[in-house]
């Protein structure tokens, strides 16, 4: 026997206006109560209930949608694996669009679909937008359905003319984990720019190319005069510096830095290593801060292993100054 009657449940769903209405004003809540009225509703009402998720998500894939993880995120990924005809059809109007802005968030909504076949094809069309923004996007949405078989576009996105383009680009090719892209992230070991730099050097540190030359490369962004360098170096140390001693003394150099930015990544890096390795390195600098200190010596946060707080970070930055 069924728990409930179809005709009363549609009867609570509003006016094809009024579904119109919320899909212009509602906010990341509104999703759930749409696709259980798309389910219930028929004919003009269950087509306002798929433009209304359509226009959902379109509005708020810069806000909520795109920074919210848990339950609302699960929920959208969810809403976009069971797509209709009439969704993909959307979808592809919107890729087809006039508006740049359009363009760029529906790419991104097709990442965090992991629908490969989708990103890819978005990808060519994409990459054609004289906006170097949409450009920039698509790469970093094409890492998560990247493969070999990708790498020679790639490659060839690794001569844009946009900073922006070519930083993701070698981002990319890091992940691919393929030892052929070694002599052309080479290319950019010691690029001006501090994002394309940085993000070589954690390529190749991943690819297991030369530890001993790329501690060398990050101990001369340590010295750039650049705020910027400096602060890739600190996020470039977050990420490959794992409880690793070789940058126990860089740490330590970049916790002196005046700049803010600097600073700030400095926190963000212990906060990426955590546990052990944050620990390690940790016990390492107070050691060395310390007259007399050894490296083996226990530290004084050895009860505490885990650098969990912004304000750990803090009282650890003023006892190495003081």
């Amino acid at each position: 026997m069924p728990d409930s009657d179809p005709a009363a449940a549609t009867s609570d769903i509003p006016t094809a206006e009024d579904i119109a209405k919320l899909g212009e004003t509602g906010g990341p809540a509104d999703l759930g109560r749409l696709m259980a009225w798309r389910q219930a509703a028929d004919g003009a009402r269950q087509v306002a209930c798929t433009e209304a998720i359509a226009r959902l998500i379109q509005r708020h894939l810069h806000g909520e949608f795109a920074h919210l993880g848990g339950a609302v995120r699960d929920q959208i990924v969810g809403v976009l694996s069971s797509l209709d005809l009439s969704l993909r059809q959307r979808i592809s109007q919107n890729l087809a669009s006039s508006d740049i802005m359009v363009q760029l968030r529906t790419v991104q909504l097709l990442g965090m679909m992991g629908n490969a076949a989708a990103v890819k094809s978005a990808l060519t069309r994409a990459l054609k937008s004289s906006d170097p923004k949409v450009r920039a996007t698509v790469i970093s949405v094409f890492r998560t359905v990247a493969n070999r078989q990708d790498l020679n576009l790639l490659l060839d996105l690794t001569k844009d003319e946009d900073v922006r383009v070519r930083a993701n680009v070698v981002e990319v090719l890091g992940e691919l984990e393929e030892k052929g892209v070694i002599s052309v992230l080479l290319q950019f070991k010691h690029d001006p720019n501090n994002r394309i730099r940085a993000n070589c050097l954690r390529a190749l540190w991943r690819l297991g190319h030369a530890p001993a030359e790329i501690e060398s490369s990050v101990a001369k962004m340590i010295d750039d005069p650049d705020d910027k360098m400096r602060a890739s170096a600190a996020w470039l140390i977050g990420e490959i510096g794992h409880g690793d001693p070789r940058f126990s003394p860089m740490l330590k150099k970049l916790m002196a830095d005046p700049a803010e930015l600097v600073q700030t990544n400095v926190m963000k890096a212990l906060l990426k290593i955590g546990g052990a390795g944050a620990q390690k390195l940790l016990g390492l600098l107070f050691a060395e801060a310390e007259p007399g200190g050894r490296p083996d010596k226990k530290p004084p946060l050895a009860k505490k292993p885990v650098v969990d707080s912004v304000m750990d970070t803090v009282t650890f930055k003023r006892r190495l100054r003081g």
